[in-house]
């Protein structure tokens, strides 16, 4: 025996959510006015609601989606990977040009070391 489910209320809007909601209001708009008087967070409420109705209808479309942010992940790993690496070769190249800089201060300070005594000595 089958049982029929009970009648909604007038008004129901269980799928749209809240009656001040984004997306019952932009549902009233779009039935009653141009989409053009849409807002934006009306717009995407909408396609939020879309894009959630197409991927639940397509459990194909939601592996591969979720694959892909698999590998997008594994990616961006990669990538920060080859910047780390990137900074401490940059570093050690810069940290190699130093001491051919200091090396020309001590030269030049021990000099001068030189001339001061050679000055006190005379």
């Amino acid at each position: 025996v089958e049982k029929e489910d009970p009648p909604l209320p007038d008004r129901y809007l269980g799928y749209l959510g809240d009656q001040r909601g984004a997306l019952a209001k932009a549902h009233y708009k779009i039935s009653r006015q141009d989409p053009w008087n849409l807002t934006a967070e009306e717009l995407m409420s909408l396609l939020r609601a879309l894009t959630d109705d197409i991927i639940g209808s397509r459990p194909d479309l939601a592996e591969d989606i979720s694959k892909r942010g698999e590998e997008l992940h594994e990616l961006r790993k990669t990538k920060k990977l080859a910047e780390t690496n990137f900074r401490k070769v940059k570093a050690m190249y810069e940290a190699s040009k130093q001491p051919n800089i200091q090396a020309k201060e001590d030269d030049k300070s021990s000099s001068n070391n030189e001339d001061s005594k050679a000055k006190d000595q005379e």
